[in-house]
């Protein structure tokens, strides 16, 4: 994966975009760390190649496919990826918007260990962000965050309706 991420940098015009991050899930069923990397390398106008890679204990996953960026405030994107599970392929779509000072984000996922979703929606006022948070398996609530010089905190507490434990999703996210 490293190999393929280096070689799409080279292979590019453009700045990559890197977003190196961590999602920690704290509920009454324990502590729960996720490392996540993004890599978005532009090949030709309004077209690039996105990586992801999500790792945490006993789960791990990697994807790869197209993003179209029409316009630099919206991008769609559809991706290939694997998972540790017996049938490990899943395939991914994902969307993003970014208004102003509105920010949303979509995720959905299936493949061998089912369907996964994500929405995020955020408002910013100056370094500081406050929205909502929808993420299957951990559930629904506020999100808050600040950011300051490529480093984001946020923080969520979320209610699952699924499994009803409630949890809070801490996430520490580096752009550099």
């Amino acid at each position: 994966m490293l190999l393929l991420i280096a070689s799409l940098v080279s292979f590019a015009n453009a700045e990559p975009f890197i977003l190196i991050g961590s999602e920690n899930r704290i509920s009454e069923e324990g502590f729960v760390p996720r490392a996540k990397t993004i890599v978005d390398v532009g090949i030709v106008d309004h077209l690039s190649v996105t990586t992801t890679l999500v790792v945490s204990p006993g789960y791990a996953e990697a994807y790869i496919g197209p993003t179209w960026s029409p316009t630099q405030s919206f991008s769609l994107g559809v991706a290939g990826g694997i998972e540790t599970a017996d049938a490990p392929w899943r395939a991914m779509v994902y969307s993003s918007l970014h208004v102003k000072n509105l920010r949303l984000l979509g995720i959905a996922e299936y493949g061998g260990t089912g369907l996964w979703y994500k929405a995020v929606a955020t408002y910013d006022i100056g370094p500081v962000s406050v929205g909502a948070l929808v993420q299957r398996f951990d559930g629904v609530g506020p999100r808050v965050g600040g950011s300051y010089k490529g480093f984001e905190l946020w923080a969520a507490p979320l209610y699952d309706f699924e499994t009803r434990v409630p949890s809070v999703l801490v996430g520490l996210n580096w752009t550099p």
